[in-house]
């Protein structure tokens, strides 16, 4: 059967990422004139930060805004506690971050390809989602890159409360996209993840490889460009 619906992933597929949590902290912190021990600084970052990762994961199963928002808000000040800084100056460092955050090319970076793609895609009559392994904050990225209008469907990981390549994953987007599995393509860069848990749930699959001098080769493309071509093959 012809493929009805192409689903993408976001990190690597869609937007180019580099996210570092505590990286995101200092350069914020420093910002605002908060002198860091940058090693001390960003081990104790972390060290918070996956002691509390399953609240984290917990929290956003039905998570609003303002509940992530307070988390990140105490994480960062019980931060600046931990390095003998002042914690009541966690939201101007919050603040500061979301800033940098959103500003393209700091954290995220849209491909020179992504919206070409989305638009030959969407103009052929493809339906379009987002599967994605990540958290709530994923609703707002997509919107700060004019990317929300593309997909009829966005799935958060973290919102669902099951990570990809687990199957009820990607059943999640069967039954909101309404579409069968055998007429879904699913794009993304994690061969386990992405490739080998959408074909287990009965999809098909193709690996992006960005990697300077890749080549296309049988499930695996090197630009969302060669997406279409590939989507009409499978009939």
């Amino acid at each position: 059967m012809p493929i009805q619906l192409v689903s993408l992933d976001c990190a690597q597929t869609l937007l180019h990422v580099d996210w570092d949590p505590a990286r995101l902290g200092m350069d914020s912190a420093r910002a605002l004139g908060i002198e860091l021990d940058e090693p001390v600084a960003h081990s104790t970052y972390h060290r918070l930060l996956q002691g509390r990762w399953r609240e984290y994961e917990r929290l956003n199963i039905g998570a609003t805004d303002a509940e992530t928002r307070q988390f990140w808000g105490q994480l960062g000040a019980d931060w600046l506690q931990a390095l003998g800084q002042d914690p009541r100056r966690a939201r101007e460092v919050m603040e500061e971050a979301e800033s940098r955050l959103y500003t393209p090319g700091v954290v995220y970076s849209l491909y020179p390809d992504t919206l070409p793609a989305l638009e030959v895609l969407t103009a052929e009559g493809l339906r379009l989602a987002v599967l994605s392994n990540w958290d709530t904050t994923l609703f707002r990225t997509l919107n700060e890159f004019g990317l929300t209008p593309y997909f009829d469907v966005i799935i958060a990981s973290l919102v669902e409360g099951v990570e990809k390549p687990h199957p009820r994953l990607f059943e999640i987007l069967t039954e909101r996209s309404g579409v069968a599995p055998g007429e879904i393509l699913h794009v993304g860069d994690d061969p386990v993840a992405d490739v080998s848990g959408a074909r287990g749930a009965g999809m098909y699959a193709l690996l992006i490889d960005r990697a300077e001098g890749a080549e296309p080769g049988t499930g695996r493309i090197t630009s969302l460009t060669q997406v279409l071509e590939r989507a009409n093959a499978y009939v």
